[in-house]
């Protein structure tokens, strides 16, 4: 893929320039999340399918969104402020 930064310290590669990141090695989900309740490791694995579902019909491609997002919210109306 071409623009992407790679980390100097670590090497990974971020579409963003000086992308905030950790160093540190991704590891393993299940070391991860080994200790935890079973619930929460399975609610973390229904969040990735429904990301890719959502990527195989080409509706979680973040960068169209934030600039959607960014898009929309600028031309909403903000909501009016609370009584006091």
């Amino acid at each position: 893929m071409t623009g992407m930064w790679a980390c100097p310290a670590c090497g990974r590669s971020f579409a963003n320039r000086n992308q905030v990141h950790t160093c540190a090695a991704l590891g393993d989900l299940d070391r991860h999340f080994a200790g935890t309740d079973p619930l929460i490791r399975a609610t973390f694995g229904a969040v990735l399918a429904a990301v890719a579902r959502l990527r195989r019909r080409g509706q979680a491609d973040g960068g169209w969104s934030a600039q959607r997002l960014r898009a929309d919210s600028s031309s909403h109306t903000p909501p009016p402020k609370p009584c006091p």
